[in-house]
């Protein structure tokens, strides 16, 4: 099966960058001069991003190209995927569901 990516997505943050970039492109990286206090851009001398990772796959704070996803773990087992994948979409209509329950009836 090919990947589905419409984009290009960094491992460590999801933004549209290569994992390569992510030091000279990344918001928590590049720091911002013009907030009050200004944040500084996080030194050269740093070879890995020190911020805090977030997987896409699995919504846990790794990479999401990290040994430590359950999502890498499995990405050769297309069944297992579908079935995870399958999980979320019920999830996710469950609780549009639920919120739909809780608006007031006109």
């Amino acid at each position: 099966m090919a990947c589905r990516a419409i984009s290009i997505i960094c491992p460590h943050c999801n933004a549209p960058h290569k994992a390569k970039e992510h030091r000279k492109v990344a918001s928590c990286c590049k720091g911002n001069a013009n907030t009050n206090p200004p944040i500084l851009p996080t030194p050269q001398t740093i070879t890995e991003c020190p911020h805090k990772a977030h997987c896409i796959n699995c919504d846990s704070s790794h990479a999401a190209n990290s040994c430590k996803c359950k999502f890498w773990d499995h990405c050769f087992d297309q069944q297992w995927i579908n079935a995870k994948y399958a999980e979320v979409r019920q999830h996710l209509l469950d609780s549009r569901n639920n919120s739909n329950n809780l608006r007031p009836l006109a």
